[in-house]
This record gives structure tokens, sequence and C-alpha cells, in this order.
């Protein structure tokens, strides 16, 4: 989602970021995982001073619920705890279910996904083009977000028109580019295909068959709920995000939908069985990615997606199917970080019987410009990516990022990123002291690169 910048304060310490005691019950190997999983969020919280563990938390396997705790409050002005029906803003984890309703759609065949988007979308340019699983898969070509203004409510035909207007940034298939206003255009599909707004289908057809009773779809912020409010942390405080509030209005189908913790665990429980879909639609949903991140963790076979909304909220939603194993983060804070994906990672791995380590904290230490210029290059990743690490003054930055990342020493080859101090580089030096390379390790997840 697009990000946002001018906030109050309402100044508060970090060490008022404290649990509140809102776990389920447990007994036996849940006690364990709950301690585990604690001692795990308290010490990244511990670790890290900008990017925050701050809302509630679920994990479940096997059709039980291992794990269900908040962090932070829902509104510190109002002295309002977190609980497991706490409301929040769940960004671009709206996308998954707007893919289930056309999978839905498509199954009742109402449509194909091979279908046209003019079809439906008359003023689309090039929509003769563009189907359906284009729109679904982000290889449309359509720009990430319509040219509008984001902080006032617009009209569904404003904003329809407006995607459809714009000229595409590539031949229909033959690239990627993540799309908000793609899954607006699929809102809209599913409203002229089924006759009802976006917002009653998702009730009628998801929300109420699966027991969603704190869950919806707003049409614009004047029809939150009450919910947790929104907020930003900072290296010794946490604002609370009042103005410069964008209108999800601009988000249909791709990020105005709110939820919590329980109901989207009910969601998720569901597509083990044919109550929203039937399960063969679902592994085609896997296998092709439909409104869905896909991969493997240590060979665990995953699907999700991360949600970010500079209202001051952010999530992450983690299934492992074969496993029976659901992770569900909603944050009200604006983490931009991936930190919740880490999180989310590490308590999959606990889950799963798989090893990770502790957060610690490491002691910084000053280097001279000499030994911070050798370091400096780009790296060329095992992923195909491209790393630049340049000195900037008396310091290391790390490049490309959503944040600007300075690295901080704790050795003469080992470094941490101010602010998200969980993220590790450490750079490989050979026998002639030249530099090979390096390692990039954020909790679980490790690569490394050479330098170019």
């Amino acid at each position: 989602m697009r990000r946002t910048g001018i906030i109050s304060v309402v100044i508060l310490t970090i060490g008022m970021l404290a649990l509140y005691g809102c776990s389920v019950k447990t007994s036996g190997s849940n006690e364990d995982f709950s301690k585990k999983a604690d001692e795990y969020i308290a010490a990244l919280n511990n670790l890290c001073t900008r990017e925050r563990i701050h809302g509630n938390i679920l994990v479940a396997k096997g059709g039980e619920i291992l794990f269900s705790k908040g962090y932070g409050k829902a509104d510190y002005d109002k002295n309002i705890e977190l609980t497991e029906d706490t409301i929040f803003l769940i960004g671009s984890n709206t996308k998954p279910i707007t893919a289930l309703a056309i999978m839905q759609l498509e199954e009742k065949g109402m449509l194909k996904l091979s279908d046209p988007v003019s079809k439906y979308i008359p003023s689309q340019t090039e929509g003769d083009k563009i189907t359906i699983e284009h729109l679904l898969t982000h290889t449309s070509g359509i720009k990430r977000d319509a040219e509008i203004n984001f902080h006032e409510p617009v009209s569904r035909d404003e904003l329809i028109n407006k995607i459809a207007s714009q000229a595409l940034d590539f031949e229909p298939g033959t690239g990627y580019e993540y799309s908000n206003g793609a899954f607006s255009l699929l809102a809209c599909i599913i409203e002229k295909v089924s006759g009802e707004t976006y917002e009653e289908y998702l009730k009628k057809n998801i929300f109420e068959p699966v027991g969603m009773k704190n869950t919806g779809a707003a049409a614009s912020n004047a029809e939150f709920p009450h919910m947790a409010s929104g907020y930003k942390i900072f290296d010794s405080h946490i604002e609370k995000v009042t103005s410069t509030i964008y209108d999800v209005s601009a988000f249909l189908g791709s990020g105005n939908i709110y939820s919590t913790t329980k109901d989207l665990y009910l969601l998720y429980k569901a597509l083990n069985g044919d109550i929203v879909i039937k399960k063969e639609t679902i592994e085609r949903m896997y296998a092709h990615g439909y409104g869905l991140g896909v991969g493997e963790l240590n060979g665990h076979k995953w699907m999700g997606y991360n949600g970010l909304l500079d209202n001051g909220y952010s999530s992450t939603v983690m299934r492992f199917p074969d496993e029976e194993l659901t992770v569900i983060s909603l944050m009200n804070v604006s983490n931009k970080d991936n930190i919740n994906l880490n999180m989310a990672q590490v308590l999959s791995f606990m889950a799963l019987g798989e090893k990770y380590d502790l957060p610690v904290k490491r002691e910084k230490i000053q280097l001279d410009k000499e030994n911070l210029e050798r370091l400096s290059g780009r790296y060329l990743l095992d992923n195909g990516n491209v790393m630049t690490v340049r000195r900037e003054a008396n310091h290391l930055v790390l490049e490309p990022s959503a944040i600007k990342n300075i690295l901080i020493p704790y050795s003469e080859t080992e470094f941490y990123t101010m602010g998200s101090e969980y993220r590790l580089i450490k750079f490989n030096i050979d026998a002639e002291g030249k530099v090979e390379g390096l390692n990039y390790k954020e909790c679980v997840y490790e690569v490394k690169g050479k330098r170019m």
C-alpha cells in the first residue's frame, strides 16, 4: 500500500509496550509452545528500537489453537486493552479474500479466469488483452495505484475509471508488477457478475457461512467499526496516527477489509473443507498464486500474504496446508521492515519442530572510514537480487530498501541494522584480506551474496 508521513504525537515510552493477558488456556505441549513463543516475541521486542510486535498473534495447528496473545494496547489514550475480538485493518490480506470470491464465482459457472476484462469493464485500456487470471497474478500491466487523492473518499465509479484509463506498464502476461488497481477491478467484476456490492457479496458468501462475526469490507473510512487505533513506533516512543490518513475507498478489493485474528483463523480453517470453495480450487490457487504469496520454508509448503497500511496497521498470514498450521499476526502499528513476516516464520519453525535462534543484543563498536570503505560495493545475491552497501559519512547504508537501513558494526565484519536489529550482515574476507561476499540474515531467512 502507499505510505503516509504526517502524524500527531502521543509520547509513550517503549517500556509501556507490555504484554496483555489474553492468551487462551493451554495444557501440556501447548503450554511449552506458548512459553517459547512469548519468550521469542519478548526478546524480539527488547532487541528492536523501531519496528515492533504490537498487536494480536494467533498460532493454530491441527484444528487446535496453540497460542493466542496480544502485545501493547488497542488504544493508549482510552486505556483500551487488546482482546481476541479486537478489530484491525488487514491491508493487503484483503487480496486473498477477493481472490476467494472470484474463485467461488468461477465454481458457480458465472465467470471464467480466461475471460477478458473488457467483458465486464469495457472502458479498461487494452481490456481485451487482459484476463481475470492476469489480474489475480499481478501480470496485467495495470499500474500499482490509480492517480487519485488517497486521503479523501473516492466513488467506486471514479476509482474504476481512473484505473481503466491509465496506460499499461507492459503487455499483459509478459511481466510482473504488484497492483492494487488490479484487485479493485476484480472487486468491480464481482459486483457485475453477482449483482451485489462487493461488501454484500463477501458478507453473504464468505464471512457469514464461516462465522466471521467481526469481519467486514468497508466502502470508506466512515464505515469502520470500533477497532484498534493505529500507531507508529519510533526509537523511544509510540505515536497515534491521526492525520493524513488514507481512505480505504481507494483500496477497494485490495485493502479495505477489517477483521480479527480469531475470524481469520476461522476462514483459513474452513479452507480445509468445502465451506468456502472446493479443495481442488484451493489447490489451483496455491499452484498459480491467485491472490496469494506461495513458497517453501525448510521444505514446508506455505501460502499467505503481508499487509501494510500507513494508517497504522500491518498484518501477516501464513498457512501450511500439509501440516494444517496457521500463523496470523494483526498489528496496530505500521511495520515496514517485514518484522511481522519474520516473526511469523519463526513461530512456524517452532510449531514445525525446526531450529531457531533467540534474538540477542550486540554491543556496538566503532570502525574507521577505511574499514567501512573496503566493505562498500555491490553484491549479487543467491536469489538473483543485487544488494548495494555504501559508506555514508561514518557508517554503512544498505540499499535498496523501503526504509533507510543504517548498518551498525559489532565486529570488524559483522553488522546489524539500526531499528531492525534482528537483521544481520556478515562480510566474508579471504586469506589475503579481500572482501569475497556477504551473508544476510533475517531471523530464519538467510541469503548469501558474492561481491561484484
